[in-house]
């Protein structure tokens, strides 16, 4: 079993130093007897990423607020500012609401299932059985590709329409051979 608890984290690192296998997942999530071999959580560029598109709108309205009059668009400065104020506002909740999505969010692989936890107050578990993986593949998107960072995709042998993932993990490949091996140890036993 190999232990990544102990590395430190990185502004893409994925390991979880100081958190005991018992205290990062619900006890109800693990079965008898099952062993943990991996903790990931994804890279903190999971927060940016998974919010770029709603940021880069809000990014274009401020703008466009901000400068309205060099733009030609004329505002009453009260309506421009209050305007502004709920605009940040929104940019500030967008970045909260993916934080807390991240914070949430934990991947595990353990000696026989493959989990994906997510959710704060309402928990959500994805679960595989290793057995019925037939790949792992390693993807990135193009921004994952400037962070230096992937996900991995797995095709499920009995449920081609099922794409579980893992996403903006540092350390992919790493993490994808660890993935891999496990899978091959689960259908040999």
């Amino acid at each position: 079993m190999t232990n990544h608890g102990d590395s430190p984290m990185t502004p893409t690192g994925s390991a979880i130093p100081a958190l005991a296998s018992d205290q990062a997942i619900p006890d109800r999530v693990l079965r008898s007897g099952e062993q943990i071999i991996l903790i990931v959580k994804p890279s903190v560029w999971f927060v940016l990423l998974n919010s770029i598109q709603p940021l880069v709108i809000l990014g274009i309205m401020i703008a466009v607020a901000a400068s309205g009059d060099a733009i030609g668009v004329a505002m009453n400065a009260r309506i421009r500012n209050g305007l502004l104020l709920g605009l940040i506002l929104g940019l500030g909740l967008t970045l909260t609401l993916s934080c807390c999505r991240w914070f949430g969010r934990l991947y595990v692989l353990t000696d026989r299932r493959l989990l994906r936890i997510s959710g704060i107050a309402r928990v959500n578990v994805y679960e595989c059985e290793l057995a019925r993986i037939s790949s792992v593949d390693v993807v990135q998107t193009f921004g994952e590709r400037i962070v230096g960072i992937g996900s991995l995709k797995f095709q499920i042998k009995d449920n081609p329409y099922s794409n579980p993932e893992w996403v903006n993990l540092a350390q992919t490949q790493h993490i994808a051979d660890e993935v891999r091996t496990a899978v091959s140890r689960a259908k040999n036993f």
